[in-house]
């Protein structure tokens, strides 16, 4: 057996429009908020912008930024992705602004937008702007094997909650989404409180899917997933609403000195915890703070070269702590992380929205048994699962497969890209063991119903567990499973079909979240409405 890589896979974003209210009133936000950059070099600005900064040498520029730059990195990436998905409304990312959920149904071969898809639990995304007030989050009553969760993130990426089925069990609910110094009462029927370290949320809701059969339930179970304002909850008067002029994402600034720009917009948002005041002291020295003079488009050529510097000093030390990953944690709430800012916006550069361990893990293989590439050109292959190897859940089990380097589901006359406990066909051996048969030409027919189709060249398996067992969540870094190997003339006879998903364990009770699942391979800063 050989032990896997932890793999963390991308997030999917296509859009739709909706909402279409206040046209005059869009117009004038919109310019405004595509000005933001400009305006910060404007005449109207005092004539000490970037004072503080002159106090410093290169050298201190240099390492603050650096440091500054890890610490606020999911801030930064995270305000992007929200402006694709709630505020500009040309994008293709676009959900519909605040308050709503964007639905997004199974993935094809078809679709090539998206890395790495996932056709397990279908997404729906959605942001809320609590400074104003509250909003109730609802959640329907499912089936009591479904698995669905709606994780909620902060700007820092922290994994505030995860109301679903398997901290809350299947019976749906109302939950309260606050800001940080949210005092108000809580109203009745509400099951609990989510509070994060920002004003700004966001939610990525995974619904789980068992193949087209399933289509109708599930569109009806995102259907019912609601946000509504608290004064629409009680029926009581609305507050004002808040108009804001949002700055204009440009993916380019992740790599400039106006990232800091964004940081210093987005700094109200965001209540200051004790455990940071050493890095906010460090970001108040080149001028970032609530009286601050910092102005990326009036910094001198010194300034300049010695802010790059810093980013690109950042990147790099980011880059290389990503080829040894499986050391950190990267996801989870403020008391898993901590002040390990590298951490933190790891987490963010390559899986981000990846959930908890106690939720859902994956692994991919990058190699067979002999640690050769995996490629259906010249081999077929065959995944060996001894029946006390089967992977454990309360729900279900699934492996993807993708080409390579595409990162993409493999068109074939199937239209299989996945295959795992909730597959019907799937056939399991009278000693209770699975074969599961990953190549390109069709196997003969009795062993079809296992056939998991791979392109003719590289491809990448990927297994997913959706509420890991506690034991196999606990003990997760010890975890072996088989390899992938050449397969060879004398395959097993099938004698019993799998026709039902493994039953789920009664619901857990809520527990603090586990050590994240950690990530397979170091990556690029990702494009913010292009992952998980």
């Amino acid at each position: 057996m050989i032990k896997l890589i932890p793999h963390i896979s991308l997030r999917i974003t296509p859009g739709h429009n909706r909402g279409r209210t206040g046209r005059e009133t869009r117009n004038v936000l919109s310019i405004c908020g595509a000005l933001f950059l400009l305006l910060t070099s404007s005449n109207s600005w005092t004539d000490d912008s970037n004072a503080t900064m002159a106090q410093l040498t290169d050298s201190d520029i240099t390492t603050i930024v650096k440091e500054s730059y890890i610490f606020a990195y999911p801030v930064i990436v995270n305000y992007g992705q929200l402006y694709q998905q709630a505020i500009n409304r040309s994008s293709q990312q676009y959900i519909g602004g605040f308050g709503v959920f964007g639905h997004y149904q199974p993935v094809t071969a078809k679709n090539n937008q998206v890395k790495l898809p996932n056709n397990d639990t279908p997404y729906s995304w959605a942001w809320v702007d609590l400074r104003a007030e509250p909003y109730v989050l609802t959640l329907p009553e499912v089936e009591p094997d479904r698995y669905y969760t709606s994780q909620w993130n902060d700007l820092w990426g922290f994994i505030i909650d995860n109301p679903g089925s398997i901290k809350d069990g299947y019976q749906g609910g109302n939950y309260l989404l606050v800001a940080p110094g949210w005092q108000g009462k809580v109203p009745t029927g509400i099951k609990r409180v989510i509070r994060g370290e920002s004003s700004l949320l966001g939610s990525l809701t995974r619904t789980g899917f068992e193949g087209g059969e399933d289509a109708d339930n599930l569109q009806a179970i995102q259907q019912s997933y609601q946000l509504k304002p608290l004064s629409q909850y009680l029926g009581t008067q609305p507050p004002p609403k808040m108009d804001t002029y949002w700055p204009v994402w440009a993916q380019k600034n992740l790599s400039r000195p106006s990232f800091f720009s964004y940081l210093k917009f987005l700094m109200p948002f965001i209540k200051k915890q004790k455990e940071d005041d050493s890095a906010w002291a460090h970001l108040a020295k080149i001028g970032i703070s609530s009286d601050g003079d910092f102005d990326a488009n009036r910094l001198n050529d010194s300034q300049r070269l010695a802010i790059q510097k810093g980013i690109d000093d950042a990147k790099l030390l980011l880059t290389a702590e990503a080829a040894t990953p499986q050391e950190r944690r990267l996801y989870g709430d403020r008391n898993t992380i901590k002040t390990d800012y590298i951490s933190r916006s790891l987490g963010l550069m390559i899986g981000p929205w990846s959930n908890n361990k106690q939720q859902s893990d994956s692994y991919s293989w990058l190699a067979d048994g002999e640690q050769q590439p995996l490629d259906a050109s010249s081999h077929q292959y065959v995944l060996h699962f001894d029946k006390e190897q089967l992977p454990t859940t309360q729900y279900f089990w699934s492996i993807s497969l993708y080409t390579l380097p595409q990162q993409l589901f493999y068109s074939n006359e199937l239209q299989r890209y996945s295959i795992g406990s909730n597959s019907k066909e799937l056939m399991v051996n009278a000693d209770g063991s699975i074969d599961i048969y990953m190549q390109n030409k069709p196997p003969k027919r009795s062993l079809r119903g296992n056939w998991l189709p791979a392109p003719a060249g590289l491809f990448l398996p990927v297994i997913r567990r959706y509420g890991p067992s506690q034991d196999s969540a606990d003990n997760h870094q010890s975890m072996a499973i088989p390899s992938i190997n050449k397969l060879v003339t004398d395959q097993p006879k099938k004698t019993k079909a799998m026709t039902e998903p493994q039953q789920p364990a009664e619901p857990a009770e809520p527990a603090e979240p586990a050590e994240p699942a950690e990530p397979a391979e170091p990556a690029e800063p990702a494009e913010p409405a292009e992952s998980i």
